[in-house]
């Protein structure tokens, strides 16, 4: 005798679970033009809000040492016109972190004023994007940052970072710099700032939280908080410095001619323009110095540096010289209280010998 089996139906949850798979991937008509419109509401949300006024509250920052948003909300509040006595401190975080604080600056040199447009890497490039979102300002006196690092950059880097910018800043002066040393400007296919320099907001997505607390408050020292360094940093700090100092003489001439164009920008806003050499290391330019070409690029940077001062008739300065090696915390960051302070009365006898 044959036995016939029941025919298996699916229990409420498997059926449950069955149309779960089938929303999912077949959406139905109701909830894929749901999507898509929210998708179109961000976009023209953006074109239409984000714009220089969510960077110059810094509204773009996500957190204390998220510098570059930081840095553009400064640049967009420097296009405040003041023709008051400014000081104007522009390079990388190694000059940041070298001065005790911009009160303690400004209290032994007399400016009322002193103003940091500074970031972690910030090369003299990138700081031609600051040129033309300043405003005139016949009182000010800008310390800019001259490195080894920014003399050796070479054409892959510069382009890179004219082409995938780290600034959402642009500006006539940059773009006839960068064609005046051969490389490539950008070409931005929007208008809207926030389509523009997409890459720069879409990295930010936490900014929105700044909707309900407020923007972060930026840490002036944040090398305070980096780690005891190894000794597979310091070997890598050294391979960088080395690095830097080989490639120097093949990449000085377009660089140089960099140094030029930020040179003429900032003293087209007003002011004057002193050179100050970048923070770094003794023991490690040492150590660095002993690989196989790296004290002939060492030295052709030294004597271009000079040559540009000449060139430009602008001062040149070498704060950092009398910091020593145990005063920095990495190759290019000073972190104790004595080194900062030497660093910044030595900045502060130039500025008042100058004045």
């Amino acid at each position: 005798m044959s036995v016939r089996r029941a025919a298996l139906t699916p229990g409420p949850l498997l059926a449950f679970g069955a149309g779960l798979r089938r929303g999912a991937l077949l959406p139905s008509p109701l909830a894929l033009g749901t999507a898509l419109l929210t998708a179109l509401a961000t976009v023209l949300a953006a074109v239409t809000f984000i714009d220089e006024r969510a960077l110059k509250g810094d509204w773009m920052a996500t957190f204390d040492g998220d510098d570059f948003a930081f840095l553009a909300g400064a640049a967009e509040r420097a296009t405040d016109d003041d023709d008051g006595p400014e000081l104007l401190i522009l390079g990388s975080s190694a000059l940041r972190e070298a001065i005790e604080g911009p009160a303690q600056l400004g209290q032994i040199t007399g400016f009322r004023r002193v103003a940091t447009l500074t970031a972690g890497g910030l090369t003299h490039l990138e700081a031609l994007q600051l040129i033309d979102h300043l405003a005139p300002n016949p009182g000010r006196l800008v310390l800019l940052e001259l490195s080894e690092r920014g003399l050796s950059m070479d054409t892959a880097e510069s382009q890179g970072l004219i082409d995938a910018p780290r600034l959402p800043l642009d500006g006539p002066t940059f773009d006839a710099a960068v064609a005046a040393a051969g490389l490539r400007p950008r070409a931005p296919r929007f208008e809207a700032l926030a389509l523009r320099h997409a890459r720069f907001f879409l990295a930010r997505p936490q900014a929105l939280r700044n909707l309900l607390n407020g923007p972060p408050q930026a840490l002036f020292h944040q090398a305070d908080q980096l780690k005891t360094a190894s000794a597979a940093d310091w070997d890598r700090w050294e391979r960088r410095l080395a690095g830097w100092y080989r490639a120097l003489p093949a990449e000085a001439d377009r660089n140089t001619l960099l140094y030029v164009k930020l040179i003429e920008g900032l003293r087209a806003r007003g002011g004057r323009v002193a050179l100050v050499e970048a923070p770094r290391n003794p023991a490690l330019v040492e150590r660095a110095l002993r690989a196989e070409g790296a004290e002939a690029g060492f030295r052709d940077g030294q004597g271009r540096a000079q040559a540009l001062a000449d060139a430009v008739r602008a001062p040149r300065w070498r704060p950092a010289a009398g910091i020593l090696a145990q005063d920095y915390v990495d190759y290019a960051h000073i972190t104790t209280a004595s080194g900062r302070a030497r660093f910044t009365e030595a900045l502060a006898r130039e500025i008042r010998g100058l004045r």
